[in-house]
């Protein structure tokens, strides 16, 4: 709600999915977004990484959106489908008859991903499926 016109304008929050905190600005909002996706994979191989998510945390799960450093430029569009992955990780093997101390699981696929808006470098998306927990840094690749 617009209480006085100006520069600075000064309004009232009424509604809001979020706390509004000092310092948040808010900015028009771009018309006309093609909401309406058709989830397919993408055409060109895609690998990269998540770089953000929602929120600060660190761990997200189905319906959290999720930041890749992947975008327009590496042909992404609204609506293509990525899978998500999650490296080996490096562990000792302390067994007796080990013939190697240090080894690498092997990665895992934990679910996967919708973009539903790009940029240039980076794409915003949804998790759709995730059978455990997503992590920054978790790789994205062409199902």
């Amino acid at each position: 709600d617009l209480k006085r016109l100006g520069d600075p304008s000064t309004m009232l929050v009424v509604d809001s999915a979020r706390e509004t905190l000092e310092g948040d600005i808010l900015l028009p909002v771009a018309g006309d977004a093609k909401m309406d996706f058709i989830p397919r994979a993408p055409m060109a191989k895609i690998d990269g990484r998540i770089i953000s998510v929602t929120d600060e945390r660190t761990v997200v799960a189905e319906n959290d959106v999720i930041v890749i450093n992947r975008g327009s430029r590496d042909g992404l569009e609204p609506g293509h489908v990525l899978a998500i992955w999650q490296a080996g990780a490096e562990v000792r093997d302390i067994t007796d008859n080990a013939v190697s101390r240090n080894l690498t699981t092997p990665e895992e696929r934990l679910g996967l991903f919708m973009v539903f808006k790009t940029y240039d470098r980076l794409s915003y998306g949804l998790a759709l499926v995730s059978h455990r927990e997503i992590h920054v840094g978790d790789m994205v690749r062409t199902p």
